[in-house]
């Protein structure tokens, strides 16, 4: 709640092909701000309102806007599982646009296969931009606990920034949407 769906399409990708930036043809005209929210097109019979969390929208111009997705290194998103209810740690990007859950205590159980989700957390002054509890992606892999007692954990995300021609913005309509997108 507190958002707007914009149904975008993808004009153009940077020349190599690791995912990490798009240009789309809706923008400030339609709605969309810094910090609008980018997802996954839902499928065909889903019953949720939006598939899951790719990125999130950096720069507008009044009819287009640039979307860093969430397999680029800058990004950063505090994670946990839909179980877990307690931060985990924070979902990363390397080199390659693998996303990695870094920090993650190694007493905390996860297996292969959980959910990964938005925590939400940020302070007053810094909120985060992205609510709790939005789809990203599963847990591909556990490593053992790394030096530091933390463990190493790959997650793969539900939606291939690269495969898709289509997202959906969701763009800041409640006044607790505008504050975590940082607009007026």
């Amino acid at each position: 709640t507190g958002y707007r769906a914009v149904t975008a399409n993808v004009l153009s990708r940077p020349l190599v092909a690791v995912g990490r930036q798009a240009r789309i043809d809706k923008g400030r005209d339609e709605g969309v701000t810094v910090n609008s929210l980018v997802f996954v097109p839902r499928s065909r019979g889903e019953t949720s309102n939006f598939g899951a969390l790719i990125g999130k929208v950096d720069r507008v111009d009044a009819h287009s806007a640039e979307v860093t997705y969430i397999t680029d290194p800058s990004s950063s998103i505090a994670a946990t599982t839909l179980l877990s209810q307690s931060k985990l740690g924070l979902l990363k990007a390397n080199a390659s646009g693998d996303l990695v859950l870094t920090g993650v205590p190694a007493d905390k159980a996860i297996a292969e296969q959980d959910i990964v989700v938005t925590l939400g957390a940020g302070t007053n002054n810094f909120p985060s931009p992205y609510p709790p509890g939005l789809a990203i992606g599963f847990v591909s892999s556990v490593g053992r606990a790394e030096a530091g007692g933390v463990q190493s954990v790959q997650v793969t995300p539900f939606g291939d920034p690269n495969a898709l021609g289509t997202v959906v913005v969701f763009t800041p309509r409640s006044a607790d949407a505008k504050r975590r997108a940082g607009v007026q």
